[in-house]
Protein backbone atom coordinates (compact mmCIF):
# COMPACT_ATOMS: atom_id res chain seq x y z
CA UNK A 1 0.00 0.00 0.00
CA UNK A 2 0.81 3.53 -0.54
CA UNK A 3 2.32 5.88 2.42
CA UNK A 4 -1.15 7.80 2.14
CA UNK A 5 -3.24 4.48 2.04
CA UNK A 6 -1.04 3.59 5.21
CA UNK A 7 -1.44 6.87 6.69
CA UNK A 8 -5.30 6.75 6.61
CA UNK A 9 -5.44 3.42 7.37
CA UNK A 10 -3.39 3.66 10.78
CA UNK A 11 -5.68 6.62 11.88
CA UNK A 12 -8.51 4.75 10.86
CA UNK A 13 -7.70 1.75 12.95
CA UNK A 14 -6.83 4.28 16.19
CA UNK A 15 -9.97 5.95 16.11
CA UNK A 16 -11.98 2.52 15.39
CA UNK A 17 -10.11 1.31 18.82
CA UNK A 18 -10.62 4.18 20.73
CA UNK A 19 -14.48 4.14 19.85
CA UNK A 20 -14.75 0.71 20.80
CA UNK A 21 -12.67 0.95 23.65
CA UNK A 22 -14.79 3.86 24.81
CA UNK A 23 -18.28 2.11 24.27
CA UNK A 24 -17.06 -1.20 25.86
CA UNK A 25 -15.44 0.30 29.09
CA UNK A 26 -18.47 2.42 29.60
CA UNK A 27 -20.74 -0.71 29.36
CA UNK A 28 -18.38 -2.83 31.68
CA UNK A 29 -18.30 0.37 34.27
CA UNK A 30 -22.30 0.63 34.25
CA UNK A 31 -22.60 -3.39 34.85
CA UNK A 32 -20.72 -3.18 37.34
CA UNK A 33 -22.53 -0.15 38.73
CA UNK A 34 -25.75 -1.78 38.14
CA UNK A 35 -24.48 -5.40 39.94
CA UNK A 36 -23.29 -3.55 43.01
CA UNK A 37 -26.79 -1.78 43.44
CA UNK A 38 -28.58 -5.24 42.86
CA UNK A 39 -26.36 -6.85 45.17
CA UNK A 40 -26.10 -3.89 48.02
CA UNK A 41 -30.04 -4.32 47.96
CA UNK A 42 -29.96 -7.38 50.98
CA UNK A 43 -30.94 -6.97 54.06
CA UNK A 44 -27.72 -7.80 55.88
CA UNK A 45 -27.89 -5.91 59.54
CA UNK A 46 -23.89 -5.85 59.71
CA UNK A 47 -23.04 -4.20 55.86
CA UNK A 48 -26.32 -1.96 56.24
CA UNK A 49 -24.56 0.82 56.51
CA UNK A 50 -22.03 0.26 53.79
CA UNK A 51 -25.17 -0.89 51.59
CA UNK A 52 -26.71 2.62 51.76
CA UNK A 53 -23.42 4.21 50.83
CA UNK A 54 -23.20 2.27 47.83
CA UNK A 55 -26.64 2.56 46.25
CA UNK A 56 -26.78 6.63 47.64
CA UNK A 57 -23.45 6.75 45.46
CA UNK A 58 -24.70 4.97 42.31
CA UNK A 59 -28.19 6.85 42.58
CA UNK A 60 -26.25 9.95 42.18
CA UNK A 61 -24.07 8.67 39.33
CA UNK A 62 -27.23 7.61 37.76
CA UNK A 63 -29.07 11.26 38.09
CA UNK A 64 -26.11 12.58 37.08
CA UNK A 65 -25.24 10.66 33.65
CA UNK A 66 -28.73 10.91 32.25
CA UNK A 67 -26.45 11.06 28.90
CA UNK A 68 -25.50 7.82 28.92
CA UNK A 69 -29.57 6.59 29.94
CA UNK A 70 -28.93 4.40 26.69
CA UNK A 71 -26.40 2.46 28.51
CA UNK A 72 -28.39 2.18 31.63
CA UNK A 73 -31.75 0.73 30.38
CA UNK A 74 -30.03 -1.43 27.69
CA UNK A 75 -27.10 -2.94 29.52
CA UNK A 76 -28.02 -6.27 32.03
CA UNK A 77 -26.40 -6.66 34.69
CA UNK A 78 -25.04 -9.96 36.29
CA UNK A 79 -27.10 -12.05 38.10
CA UNK A 80 -26.89 -13.31 41.52
CA UNK A 81 -24.96 -16.59 41.15
CA UNK A 82 -21.73 -15.15 39.39
CA UNK A 83 -20.51 -18.02 37.61
CA UNK A 84 -23.53 -18.39 35.55
CA UNK A 85 -23.15 -19.33 31.68
CA UNK A 86 -25.40 -15.78 30.84
CA UNK A 87 -22.80 -14.11 33.11
CA UNK A 88 -19.56 -15.65 31.77
CA UNK A 89 -20.87 -15.14 28.28
CA UNK A 90 -21.68 -11.24 28.86
CA UNK A 91 -18.07 -10.97 30.41
CA UNK A 92 -16.43 -12.84 27.56
CA UNK A 93 -18.17 -10.52 25.17
CA UNK A 94 -16.63 -7.28 27.29
CA UNK A 95 -13.54 -9.22 26.99
CA UNK A 96 -13.31 -9.98 23.36
CA UNK A 97 -14.57 -6.12 22.54
CA UNK A 98 -11.41 -4.81 24.92
CA UNK A 99 -9.18 -6.64 22.99
CA UNK A 100 -10.44 -5.92 19.78
CA UNK A 101 -10.33 -2.50 20.48
CA UNK A 102 -6.29 -2.43 22.03
CA UNK A 103 -5.70 -4.57 19.06
CA UNK A 104 -6.77 -1.63 16.99
CA UNK A 105 -5.22 0.82 18.80
CA UNK A 106 -1.65 -1.07 18.82
CA UNK A 107 -1.65 -1.88 15.16
CA UNK A 108 -2.91 1.56 14.18
CA UNK A 109 0.34 3.38 16.30
CA UNK A 110 2.38 0.72 14.70
CA UNK A 111 1.45 1.73 11.05
CA UNK A 112 1.90 5.33 12.23
CA UNK A 113 5.25 5.40 13.99
CA UNK A 114 6.57 3.08 11.15
CA UNK A 115 5.63 5.49 8.44
CA UNK A 116 7.11 8.42 10.89
CA UNK A 117 10.50 6.61 10.81
CA UNK A 118 10.54 6.07 7.00
CA UNK A 119 9.24 9.68 7.04
CA UNK A 120 12.55 10.45 8.38
CA UNK A 121 14.59 8.38 6.55
CA UNK A 122 12.90 10.46 3.32
CA UNK A 123 14.19 13.68 4.59
CA UNK A 124 17.77 11.95 5.91
CA UNK A 125 18.16 10.98 2.20
CA UNK A 126 17.35 14.16 0.73
CA UNK A 127 19.94 15.86 2.93
CA UNK A 128 22.22 13.80 2.35
CA UNK A 129 21.76 13.79 -1.36
CA UNK A 130 21.66 17.59 -1.04
CA UNK A 131 25.32 17.47 0.71
CA UNK A 132 26.84 15.65 -2.37
CA UNK A 133 25.19 18.15 -4.93
CA UNK A 134 23.74 15.10 -6.70
CA UNK A 135 20.93 16.72 -9.03
CA UNK A 136 18.81 13.51 -9.09
CA UNK A 137 15.07 13.70 -8.67
CA UNK A 138 13.10 13.94 -5.73
CA UNK A 139 13.09 10.56 -3.65
CA UNK A 140 9.99 8.75 -3.77
CA UNK A 141 9.91 6.36 -1.56
CA UNK A 142 6.93 7.22 0.08
CA UNK A 143 4.63 6.34 -3.30
CA UNK A 144 5.95 3.11 -3.19
CA UNK A 145 4.83 -0.04 -1.44
CA UNK A 146 7.04 0.28 1.33
CA UNK A 147 4.47 -0.37 4.49
CA UNK A 148 3.13 -4.18 4.96
CA UNK A 149 0.20 -4.07 7.17
CA UNK A 150 -0.05 -6.40 10.12
CA UNK A 151 -2.50 -9.46 10.10
CA UNK A 152 -4.93 -10.31 13.03
CA UNK A 153 -3.04 -13.57 13.58
CA UNK A 154 0.40 -11.80 14.33
CA UNK A 155 -1.10 -10.11 17.45
CA UNK A 156 -3.21 -12.71 19.13
CA UNK A 157 -1.49 -12.34 21.94
CA UNK A 158 -2.63 -9.48 22.69
CA UNK A 159 -6.05 -10.50 22.46
CA UNK A 160 -5.89 -13.49 24.94
CA UNK A 161 -3.66 -12.28 27.06
CA UNK A 162 -5.65 -9.19 28.48
CA UNK A 163 -8.56 -10.71 28.95
CA UNK A 164 -7.24 -12.55 31.06
CA UNK A 165 -5.81 -10.37 33.36
CA UNK A 166 -9.22 -8.24 33.47
CA UNK A 167 -11.45 -11.40 34.03
CA UNK A 168 -9.26 -12.06 37.32
CA UNK A 169 -9.05 -8.44 38.63
CA UNK A 170 -13.05 -7.98 37.65
CA UNK A 171 -13.39 -11.62 39.50
CA UNK A 172 -11.16 -10.18 42.53
CA UNK A 173 -13.67 -6.57 42.89
CA UNK A 174 -16.50 -9.20 42.38
CA UNK A 175 -15.68 -11.26 44.86
CA UNK A 176 -15.37 -8.83 47.67
CA UNK A 177 -18.39 -6.81 46.96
Amino acid sequence: MVYKQAQNRGVTKIVIGIIVLLFTSISFIITILKTLYLTSQNDQTILQGINRVIQNFINEIYSNTQFLSVFWNKIPSFSEPFASVDNLIIILTYYIFIGIGVYLLNSGKSILSRLKKIKQSIEDSKIYNSMQNISNEEIKIKYKNVVQDEGFLNKLHSLYVSPIIVAIISALILKIF
